[in-house]
C-alpha cells in the first residue's frame, strides 16, 4: 500500500527525483527459459532489470532497453500483458518532464521525449514477474540483497530502501510475516518525491 501511495504522491507533487543516474544501455536477454504458458493475457512473463525489460509469452520473447521508443514499448506491453495502459504525465520531475504507462496498477513504464527511461513494479498482477535474477514482489528482502548485491540506503526519505550499484536496480521493503519483504522494485529514471 505504501508503494501505491508513494507512486500517487510522486505523480501529484512537484518535487520529483531520479534515484540513480541512467547508465548506457546494453541488450537484455528476454529469458526464454522461463517456460511456455497458455493464457496470453494472464500468463505473460515480465523480467525487469537495470537495463530495461524482457517480455515472454509462449514461444514469443522481446527485450526493450532504456532508450527504446514509447510506441514500441507500449505496443509490446499491451500485446504481451493483454491490457492497455493508463497514461499519465508529470512535468515537474527532478529528471525533467516524464510520461507514464501504468499496467493494471502493477507495472509502470517511464518515458522522456517518447523514449523508455525507467520502470516501477509494485504488484503481482502478472504471472512470473521478477527481476533478471529471479526476485519477485513478496520475496524476502534478503533474497534481493543477496542476488543483486544491494545495500541499504540509510539516507532514503522514502522508507526501507535498497539499491544495487552493480545491477542498477532498487527495491523498497515492507514488514512481512517472516521479515521484511520486497514491496516494489525500480530502475532507470523515476519520479520519486524525496
Amino acid at each position: 500500500m505504501r508503494a501505491i501511495v508513494l507512486s500517487l504522491a510522486c505523480l501529484a507533487t512537484t518535487g520529483c527525483d531520479s534515484p540513480s543516474e541512467q547508465a548506457p544501455s546494453r541488450p537484455v536477454a528476454a529469458e526464454p527459459t522461463i517456460g511456455p504458458t497458455t493464457d496470453a493475457a494472464d500468463h505473460s512473463t515480465l523480467r525487469v532489470s537495470g537495463d530495461g525489460i524482457g517480455l515472454a509469452k509462449s514461444a514469443e520473447s522481446q527485450a526493450f532497453d532504456f532508450g527504446a521508443s514509447r510506441g514500441e514499448v507500449d505496443a509490446a506491453l499491451t500485446a504481451m500483458l493483454g491490457t492497455k495502459p493508463e497514461k499519465m504525465a508529470n512535468d515537474e520531475c527532478g529528471a525533467g518532464p516524464m510520461g507514464f504507462s501504468k499496467y493494471r496498477g502493477s507495472f509502470t513504464a517511464n518515458f522522456q521525449d517518447n523514449k523508455f527511461v525507467g520502470w516501477f513494479l509494485d504488484g503481482t498482477d502478472f504471472d512470473m514477474v521478477a527481476s533478471s535474477k529471479g526476485v519477485a514482489i513478496g520475496d524476502l528482502i534478503e533474497k534481493f540483497t543477496e542476488l543483486h548485491a544491494a545495500i541499504s540506503d540509510e539516507e532514503s526519505t522514502l522508507g526501507a530502501e535498497w539499491f544495487s550499484e552493480a545491477d542498477r536496480i532498487g527495491a523498497f521493503a515492507a514488514p512481512g510475516e517472516d521479515g521484511e519483504t520486497v514491496e516494489s522494485m525500480y530502475a532507470g529514471a523515476n519520479c520519486f518525491f524525496r
